[in-house]
């Protein structure tokens, strides 16, 4: 298995979000970062991705100092490649600082923390557990006045109410 460790973010951008939205929902705080990352709202992030042939099959970001993402992957020896090269370039070549730690998957999350304590020798612990919810399908309300329609200019103040009161 291969890893590569990208500085170009727009090329970074081509390998890992075909990947990312095959589980989206899965993977929607990385697309998120990912999209920012492009944009450069995020100063020197590390970006790595493990390949088998020319096909990313994982990837991990991390925007420093916040913790390492970690995608899902359907290939069990991703999760070791990437771990060992990051260690490496974070550990030897000091790139991305120390890591607060990790957002993934359960197991995933649990098999990086466990990689790192074997090398580092630092105690893990699992400091949140989330969950993801995902709408398979959507009943309309049934009896209601209205009609469902795309915003416009003229609903702006409202959104923003809803983001704030959403982001709160």
């Amino acid at each position: 298995m291969r890893v590569k460790i990208f500085t170009d973010a727009d090329r970074f951008y081509e390998i890992a979000w075909p990947l990312l939205t095959q589980q989206e929902a899965e993977n929607n705080l990385l697309l998120g970062v990912l999209s920012d990352i492009k944009r450069g709202v995020y100063k020197n992030p590390l970006m790595a991705a493990a390949f088998v042939g020319d096909t990313a099959v994982m990837v991990a970001i991390r925007t420093p100092p916040r913790h390492l993402l970690l995608s899902t992957t359907d290939h069990p020896k991703a999760l070791d490649s990437l771990m060992g090269v990051i260690y490496a370039a974070m550990t030897v070549q000091h790139i991305a600082g120390d890591i607060p730690g990790v957002i993934a998957p359960v197991e995933l999350a649990g098999r990086a923390a466990e990689f790192w304590t074997e090398r580092s020798g630092e105690a893990q612990s699992v400091g949140m557990e989330m969950r993801i919810y995902k709408a398979d399908t959507i009943t309309p309300p049934a009896n209601v006045p209205g009609t469902a329609r795309l915003a416009t200019q003229d609903d702006r103040d409202l959104l923003r109410l809803w983001v704030r009161g959403f982001e709160r």
